[in-house]
């Protein structure tokens, strides 16, 4: 079962429709009902008006009441703190409206959706006020002290012989063509304002100046299109021509017990006369006859609420708006000729014996024989109407009947739950036909003239007609479903195994069916239709209507309710001659297009559940549902285009954060301006149509940010979340019952305006600051890349100053070896015995060697290239490789740590050299009495140097006084003296 909580208030509102023979060569109806517990204020209805935008104001006796179809707002009533009694309603050329009552006029404009009072009306406050408006849009107040007119902001008292009695309901006002008011005097006859000449005449009464007629009693006034005035009375309606003053007078008995409230015409010219208990009348002008009575029937569902009305409204689909006081409001529906509708009912020849509908046959006459749930059969005979009912009194196995069929020779089969049975025409009676097994007949067919094939819950059953002999009772572990299909032409059946798909037998002339192949294995099939002259089979599912290709043996598609279905059980497929097909559902029957693939809802039968295997098509092109309502009766080439004028309004729109902007009315905006603050919001909207019963659908589109139209189905709001700021379109549109896109496209530009942050000060302010801090940004840059230039110019001077005085000294060193060598050379040269000059040669040898070595260091000093730890490393390696190794001094370098790429100045490097040297040249003149051992390591930025088996205090105290000069320190520790040295200053 559906739990849509909108499509249950409809199916329940109109559940059943007007069985034919109540209708019987009269127009069918559909009857809907709205009450207070449906949300109207009260029940007694005196006013109503169907607004431009499409809404239905039902004024009460407790506040006016705004009606779309589904949905109900109430204003000025006593929940509120306003009960109002209203006492008309009209609508200015503006759209706004104005409302009479007990307590003054009442003033509504729509862009604020709320009453209010005005000022001006201030006169007419505390007296009973009915409003009204003429052709032209003129408000006119009726009142206990006159006729006024408003004009502008003030109002116009035009005569005080028109008034307004508190005995009077709203149906007693009239204004013919000529543009002249008529109004039904409370005592007698009518009086008539004429607009042009500014006076009152009477009619039909005892004034002294009455234009014509004797004196009568009128009830209500109507106009039909034509123009012509109709009155009626307690004895009579009347048709009136004021320009001929001429009579003519149709009589109704109906009239002698109830007195009439309302004349209102339809669009076909037939006249509505509603009275005070006999409900409603209806007269053909045309035909000068009354032509049908509309009343309320106690077993009848589909029939007035109650049969005391209290006016009448016709809107522009030519629906009825009855006010059946006190219990609310119905809406009466035409029904077209190519439908009707069979259903339970007290008169036993005139209605079906159950509502339920479980199986539809046509016999050789072209009876129809009806099966139902709990009543039996039921024989319907189309001349006649009359239809007879058949239950285990004459002879049916059970009154719970499954399927009903005619085989080939005209004989009728009937299968209940207790068992088979057939029809003796000559006796008028059922005979019991026995079977092999006990079993639940799930379908039957007829495979050739003499023999069925009784599908079973507990296999298959092959029964020759002409004796009732059984055949053959096979395959008993086949659950057969309730889809069956013969294939007279390739001798093959298809039968539905219940919720496994389909199974196809063989079956010959002898001997059981032969089951051949399966398909459809993971669907429920309901009923099987071969699609003819195609290959294709299209199967009933509870999952959407299927199709398959029999010689390509696969699924084509699926159709579901993505695809236009309105619901997807699908009970029942019957073709009709034009090629469409007619799906009976859990929801409602839809008509199919297989040519287009389009679905729609038949909107002109109500939603009902529909059952399996109750379904015909007759011989003459009638298609025939059943249902747990009764059964629906369809005439495919009576069938006429219907229009539905369905409107499509904003109701409502919320925000997660309310700005701080005007109360207009979302219904009356096209065009919305909001802060980025309110960019999150929701957006209410209905449909204004009485048909439908509120299951219209509804699709749109936000452009500028949906990708693409989207189909909300019956949900009636849209949220929006956290919307960039910009320019959108809201564009919304409603189908009617039927799934058709009729409504006109209701148009809503939404702005978001930009945060401050994506404003054009700020971004400018933003821009501005920004090109202020980069300038900032690089002007600092560049001082500090001068800077460093600076800095990186006096060091280079200041290396090159330091360098140039480490070369001078040693120049100046190497001077004075240059030039001891020289007189060692001219030594050597003086003496005369080889062992003397062999010594002096042995000086200049060494001396040059150190020349060499100097040289060296004065260029490892000078180059930039080396002022980093591996160099420095390299040279104190070298010297203590010079001066330890030869004295037998043990020394050990550890390995560089990986991260040591500080720079060491020349300056710096020369310093701690010399400091080595020094330190090396002590330790080899040391007379130790074991042996001394050096390590060398750098920890992070010192050079770090422990000396064992030695006391560094008998060292030369000038090497301590170097150490502190390099800001060195030294330590003891385990007889070790450990000696640090920062690399850099």
């Amino acid at each position: 079962m559906n739990k849509n909580p909108k499509i249950n208030y409809f199916v329940t509102a109109i559940l059943f429709a007007m069985t034919l023979a109540n209708a019987w060569g009269q127009q069918n109806f559909r009857f809907r009902h709205v009450g207070v517990e449906d949300g109207l204020s009260q029940g007694s209805i005196y006013s109503m008006h169907k607004d431009s935008r499409g809404f239905l104001w039902l004024g009460t006796e407790d506040g006016i009441n705004r009606f779309d179809g589904d949905n109900i707002q109430v204003y000025l009533s006593g929940s509120t703190g306003e009960s109002t009694n209203v006492l008309g309603i009209a609508e200015d050329n503006l759209a706004d409206l104005w409302i009479g009552s007990h307590r003054g006029v009442f003033y509504y404009p729509r862009k604020q959706n709320k009453f209010t009072r005005q000022p001006y009306l201030s006169p007419l406050a505390n007296v009973s006020v009915h409003v009204f408006a003429d052709s032209r849009k003129n408000i006119y107040f009726l009142s206990e002290i006159g006729l006024f007119l408003k004009k502008n902001n003030s109002i116009e008292l035009i005569t005080k012989e028109f008034t307004y009695k508190r005995t009077q309901f709203n149906n007693f006002l009239a204004e013919t063509p000529d543009g002249d008011l008529w109004l039904v005097d409370a005592d007698s006859g009518l009086l008539r304002y004429h607009t042009a000449a500014k006076k009152v005449t009477s009619y039909f009464s005892a004034r002294k100046h009455n234009i014509y007629g004797a004196e009568t009693k009128f009830n209500c006034i109507g106009m039909d299109k034509t123009g012509n005035m109709w009155l009626a009375s307690k004895t009579a309606l009347m048709k009136f021509d004021y320009l001929k003053n001429s009579v003519e007078t149709y009589p109704h008995s109906g009239l002698n017990q109830h007195i009439p409230t309302d004349i209102e015409a339809d669009l076909n010219g037939l006249l509505w006369m509603a009275t005070e208990g006999s409900g409603i009348f209806v007269f053909d002008p045309a035909k000068k006859k009354w032509i049908q009575h509309l009343k309320h029937e106690d077993d009848i569902t589909n029939s007035l609420k109650f049969n005391e009305i209290g006016m009448l409204h016709i809107d522009e689909n030519n629906d009825i708006f009855v006010n059946t006081d006190p219990q609310g409001l119905d809406i009466i529906t035409a029904i077209p000729s190519a439908f009707s509708f069979y259903t339970y009912g007290k008169n036993q020849e005139k209605n079906l014996s159950d509502y339920s509908v479980r199986g539809i046959a046509e016999d050789a006459d072209s009876s129809i024989w009806i099966g139902t749930e709990l009543g039996g059969i039921n024989n319907l005979n189309l001349k006649t109407g009359k239809v007879t009912h058949y239950t285990t009194k004459d002879g049916l196995s059970g009154n719970t009947i499954r399927v009903i069929l005619k085989d080939p020779k005209n004989k009728l089969w009937v299968a209940s739950v207790n068992g088979l049975s057939t029809f003796i025409p000559e006796q008028q009676r059922f005979r019991p036909v026995a079977l092999p097994t006990v079993a639940e007949i799930t379908n039957m067919l007829a495979i050739d003239r003499d023999r069925l094939l009784l599908s079973t819950n507990k296999g298959l059953i092959i029964l020759r007609t002409s004796d009732n002999y059984v055949e053959s009772y096979s395959h008993q572990d086949l659950i057969a479903g309730y889809g069956t299909y013969w294939d007279e032409k390739a001798g093959t059946a298809y039968v539905s195994n219940r919720y496994r798909g389909v199974n196809l037998f063989t079956i010959k002339a002898d001997g059981p069916p032969a089951r051949i192949s399966k398909f459809l294995e993971h669907f429920h099939v309901l009923q099987i239709y071969r699609q003819p002259h195609t290959p294709f089979i299209w199967a009933c599912t509870d999952t959407g209507l299927v199709k398959w290709n029999m010689v390509e043996k696969k699924l084509v598609k699926n159709f579901r309710i993505a695809d236009g279905l309105h619901h997807e059980y699908i009970y029942c497929l019957l073709p009709d001659s034009y090629g469409h097909f007619w799906l009976s559902t859990n929801r409602g029957i839809t008509k199919f297009d297989p040519g287009t693939e389009r679905f729609e809802f038949v909107k002109e039968i109500p939603p009902r559940e529909y059952n399996s295997r109750s379904a015909m098509a007759s011989g003459n092109g009638t298609l025939y549902f059943g249902s747990t309502s009764g059964m629906d009766v369809i005439t495919p080439k009576m069938q006429t285009i219907q229009n539905n004028h369905v409107g499509i309004q904003l109701t409502d729109f919320t925000y997660d954060q309310m700005p701080e902007t005007d109360s207009l009315y979302i219904g009356e905006r096209t065009r919305l301006q909001l802060p980025y603050s309110s960019n999150s919001f929701t957006l209410k909207f209905t449909a204004t149509d009485f048909r439908s019963g509120g299951i219209n659908r509804f699709r749109y589109l936000l452009k500028g940010y949906d990708k693409d139209t989207i189909y909300a189905g019956n949900t009636d709001q849209v949220r929006y979340a956290r919307l960039p700021a910009g320019s959108y379109e809201f564009l919304l549109q409603a189908s009617d019952l039927g799934g058709n896109w009729v409504s006109p496209v209701r148009k809503l530009m939404i702005v978001i305006l930009p945060p401050f942050w994506q404003t054009w000060w700020f971004i400018a302010t933003a821009i501005l600051l920004a090109a202020g801090f980069i300038y900032t940004l690089v002007k600092a840059y560049l001082h500090s890349r001068l800077t460093a230039q600076r800095l990186e110019s006096e060091r280079q001077i200041f290396l090159e100053k330091e360098r140039s005085r480490i070369a001078r000294d040693m120049n100046d060193s190497l001077g004075s070896e240059l030039f001891g060598l020289k007189l060692l050379g001219q030594v050597a040269l003086s003496q005369n015995q080889t062992e003397g000059a062999e010594n002096y040669l042995h000086k200049i040898v060494s001396i040059s060697k150190s020349i060499s070595e100097k040289i060296s260091e004065v260029i490892w000093l000078t180059d930039a290239n080396q002022d980093n730890v591996e160099s420095l490393w390299s040279y104190i390696l070298k010297n203590a490789l010079i001066y330890l190794k030869p004295s037998g001094i043990h020394y050990y370098f550890e390995a560089l740590p990986v991260k040591n790429n500080f720079l060491i100045s020349g300056e710096r490097r020369h310093e701690i050299l010399n400091f080595c040297k020094q330190l090396f040249f002590e330790l080899t003149n040391l007379q130790a009495t074991e042996e001394i051992e050096v390590q060398f390591k750098i920890a992070g930025d010192h050079l770090l140097t422990s000396v064992k088996n030695t006391d560094l205090t008998q060292l030369d105290p000038s090497l301590l006084g170097n150490l502190t000069k390099l800001k060195g320190s030294k330590s003891l520790k385990n007889g070790s003296t450990d000696i640090q040295i920062p690399l850099r200053n």
